[in-house]
C-alpha cells in the first residue's frame, strides 16, 4: 500500500470519510487501489468512543487519500509525528482536516487547520489521514485550477476553496457547503469571489460581545458570545445554535454592552385595564392586544376586532426593560423572521435559561437558543388565584353569566371547581363555557323565573255526584283545553269553564237516565248585544256553515260531521238569549272528547266571529 494511505484503510474496515460536500463521517470500505479508494457512506456502527455522527443517507463515493482517516476500536493515545496530515475532533460533534504542526508531547500538539488558524489538541481527537498526491495537485494549479479563482459549475458561480489529488474543493457564494468537482465539470471564469475575511477591531472576545464567526463549513457567521474558556469560544449563533469554535476564527465586531440585573425568581405578573398585553389566540399564535376588563382571574382582551377572555399562561404582560427574566418557562420573546419585504415580527413562547450582559438567553421551541433583550422579553402568566365561591353557588344553580364586559346571559351551573375558582355553565343562546367565579352571579329570587303550570295533568276536579263515565269525560274535556295552551281553567261540579277571547266558555256534562247530555255555552263580555235574527238553526247546517272554511280545524271538522252523521248525536238544540249561545247536545252513546272540542269552537266562532 502506498505511503499517501493511513494505516488500517483496507476492504471491509470503517473508516472516516469526507462526503462530496465536505463533512467527515463514518464509512465502509468497499474496494481499495493504489490511488482510490470506494466507500460506503450512511452506516452507524463502529467505534464506540467517536460520537454518532450525523449522515446523508445510504450513498456510495469514490474518493483519493487526503480525504480518508484511520478510525481505531480506541481513541489514539500518541499523536502522529509532526508535519502529518490530520482530522480533529470538534466539540466532540464534528471533523476539521488540519495538519499537526508542532507535537510538545506524546498527548498534546497544535493543528494548524486548512483554514490557516492554529488550535492546541490532545491526542485522543486526533486521527491520521491520507496524504494530498502533491504532483497531481500541482499539475492542477499550473493548469489554472488554483485556490481563489472564480469558476463555474453546473451554471452556478463560485470559487476554487481547496486543490486535492483529483478534484477542487468550489464553495458557492449562497451555499452552506461546497462540493468536490472533478476539473472536467469546471469552467473557468464567473462573478463569484472569496469573501474578504473579516478584520479584526481589537476588541475582547467576552460575554455579551457581537462576533463573526467562521464555522466548520468554512462561512462566517454573526452570533454573541456566551462563553470564552482558553483558547476557545462558546458563540450563540444568530440562527439559534449554540457551538464551541476556535478563539482564532471568532472576530469582534462589539464591545459587550453594559448588563442588566437578572431577577432572581419568577414573580407572575398582574393585568389592569388599559395595559398592552400578549394572548394565545385560539390559532395558537400569540397576538397582541388591550385588556378591557378584569374579573378575578379572567382578563377581557381585545385585539383586533374580537374580544375574547384568557387567564393564566395564556396571558403575557409587557417587557420590563430594566430588569431581565428569571430563569423559567414564563417568556414570550419577541422575534423577527423573513428578510427585506418579507421581515415581520412573531412572538414565541420559550424557556429563559440564563442571560448574558443586557439579554436573556431564551430557548425557543423549533428555534434554538436566542439572545433577547429585555424589552422583547414579555412575561407570561401561570397558575392564577382562585376566586372565591359565592354564597349559595351550587350544582344546577341558575346565574346571570357575563359573557362579555356589559353582557349578561342566564345559565345555569354544571360543575364547581373551587380549587380553580372556576365553574362550569351552560349559557343560553351560547353553549356550555368555563369562567371564573367572579363572572357568575346566582340569580335573586325575584328574578327568578315563575314556574309553568304543569300540563301532564289536568285541574283537579270535584268529584259530582253523577256517573263516573260524566266526570271522566269532563276531565278529559279539561285536558284538552289545558293541552291548547288555556291557562285560567273554574271548575265547579260537573262545570269547566275557561276565558276565550273577550267571553267565556263552558261545558258541562252530566247524565240524564241513559242519555249523556253535553251543554256548552258561550257567553259575551257585553250582556246586551243585539241578537242575532234566527236563534235557532239545525245542527247540521251550523256546523258545516261556522266550520266548513276553516282549514285549521280539519280534524274538529271530521269530528262534528262523524258525530252528527253517525246519529251519536240524538237531538240538539241552539238557543240565543241576549248575549250567550248554548248548544245542548243530547246522546245515547258517550261522545267522543274530539266531538265535544269540535262542537265548543263552533259555538265559539258563532257567537265571536
Amino acid at each position: 500500500m502506498p505511503q499517501r494511505w493511513p494505516a488500517g484503510v483496507r476492504k471491509g474496515a470503517t473508516v472516516l470519510a469526507e462526503t462530496s460536500r465536505g463533512f467527515w463521517l463514518r464509512a465502509s470500505v468497499l474496494s481499495v487501489d493504489d490511488d482510490e479508494v470506494r466507500v460506503r457512506f450512511g452506516i452507524s456502527e463502529g467505534a464506540e468512543w467517536l460520537p454518532t455522527l450525523v449522515g446523508f443517507g445510504d450513498t456510495f463515493e469514490t474518493i483519493t487519500p487526503e480525504r480518508v482517516a484511520s478510525l481505531p476500536d480506541v481513541a489514539p493515545g500518541v499523536l502522529p509525528v509532526e508535519g502529518s496530515p490530520v482530522v480533529v475532533l470538534w466539540d466532540r460533534k464534528r471533523f476539521h482536516p488540519g495538519v499537526l504542526v508542532r507535537r510538545a508531547s506524546d498527548r498534546d500538539g497544535v493543528v494548524r487547520y486548512d483554514e490557516g488558524d492554529e488550535h492546541a489538541v490532545i491526542a485522543s481527537d486526533v486521527l491520521p489521514r491520507g496524504r494530498v498526491d502533491v504532483e497531481a495537485a500541482e499539475r492542477l494549479r499550473a493548469a489554472g485550477w488554483r485556490e481563489g479563482v472564480s469558476v463555474r459549475a453546473d451554471g452556478h458561480d463560485g470559487w476554487i476553496a481547496a486543490v486535492g489529488s483529483r478534484a477542487l474543493f468550489v464553495r458557492y457564494a449562497r451555499a452552506s457547503h461546497g462540493v468536490w468537482h472533478p476539473p472536467d465539470q469546471l469552467a473557468l471564469g464567473g462573478a463569484a469571489r472569496p469573501p474578504e475575511p473579516p478584520r479584526s477591531r481589537g476588541l475582547v472576545a467576552e460575554p455579551g460581545a457581537r462576533v463573526i464567526a467562521r464555522w466548520v463549513d468554512r462561512v462566517h457567521y454573526l452570533g454573541a458570545v456566551r462563553a470564552v474558556e482558553g483558547s476557545s469560544v462558546e458563540v450563540a449563533w444568530d440562527d439559534g445554535s449554540v457551538e464551541w469554535v476556535p478563539a482564532a476564527r471568532v472576530v469582534v465586531t462589539e464591545s459587550a454592552p453594559p448588563s442588566i440585573p437578572q431577577a432572581s425568581s419568577v414573580e407572575l405578573p398582574t393585568f389592569a385595564e388599559g395595559a398592552d398585553v400578549l394572548v394565545l389566540a385560539v390559532s395558537g399564535e400569540w397576538t397582541r392586544g388591550r385588556v378591557v376588563a378584569v374579573r378575578g382571574a379572567d382578563v377581557c382582551v381585545e385585539h383586533g376586532r374580537v374580544r375574547s377572555w384568557a387567564r393564566g399562561k395564556h396571558l403575557a404582560a409587557a417587557p420590563l426593560a430594566s430588569l431581565l427574566p428569571a430563569r423559567g418557562p414564563h417568556v414570550v420573546v419577541e422575534m423577527r423572521e423573513g428578510r427585506g419585504k418579507r421581515a415581520h415580527v412573531v412572538y414565541r413562547a420559550g424557556r429563559v435559561t440564563g442571560a448574558i450582559a443586557n439579554r436573556a438567553e431564551v430557548r425557543v421551541a423549533d428555534a434554538g437558543t436566542s439572545l433577547i433583550d429585555a424589552a422583547s422579553s414579555w412575561r407570561r402568566g401561570g397558575a392564577p388565584i382562585a376566586s372565591a365561591v359565592p354564597s349559595g353557588l351550587e350544582h344546577g344553580t341558575r346565574v346571570l353569566v357575563e359573557r362579555l364586559p356589559g353582557d349578561r346571559v342566564r345559565g345555569r351551573v354544571l360543575k364547581i371547581r373551587a380549587d380553580e375558582g372556576v365553574a362550569r355553565v351552560e349559557l343560553e343562546g351560547h353553549g356550555r363555557a368555563t369562567v371564573d367565579l367572579a363572572r357568575v352571579h346566582p340569580v335573586p329570587e325575584i328574578d327568578a323565573p315563575r314556574p309553568a303550570p304543569p300540563r301532564s295533568e289536568p285541574p283537579a276536579v270535584p268529584e259530582p255526584s253523577d256517573d263516573e263515565g260524566a266526570r271522566r269525560l269532563l276531565r278529559l274535556v279539561a285536558l284538552a283545553w289545558t293541552g291548547g295552551g288555556y291557562r285560567d281553567l273554574a271548575i265547579d261540579g260537573r262545570t269547566v269553564a275557561l276565558d276565550v277571547d273577550a267571553g267565556e266558555l263552558s261545558c258541562e256534562v252530566r247524565v240524564d237516565g241513559d242519555t249523556f247530555v253535553v251543554e256548552l255555552t258561550a257567553a259575551r263580555a257585553i250582556d246586551d248585544a243585539p241578537p242575532v235574527d234566527g236563534v235557532s238553526v239545525r245542527l247540521a247546517r251550523f256546523f258545516r256553515s261556522m266550520l266548513g272554511g276553516r282549514a285549521e280545524d280539519v280534524d274538529a271538522i271530521a269530528a262534528a260531521d262523524h258525530a252528527w252523521a253517525s246519529g251519536i248525536a240524538r237531538a240538539a238544540t241552539v238557543a240565543r238569549a241576549g248575549g250567550a249561545l248554548t248548544l245542548v247536545v243530547r246522546s245515547d252513546d258517550e261522545p267522543s272528547v274530539a266531538s265535544i272540542v269540535a262542537w265548543a269552537r263552533a259555538v265559539h266562532a258563532r257567537l265571536f266571529e
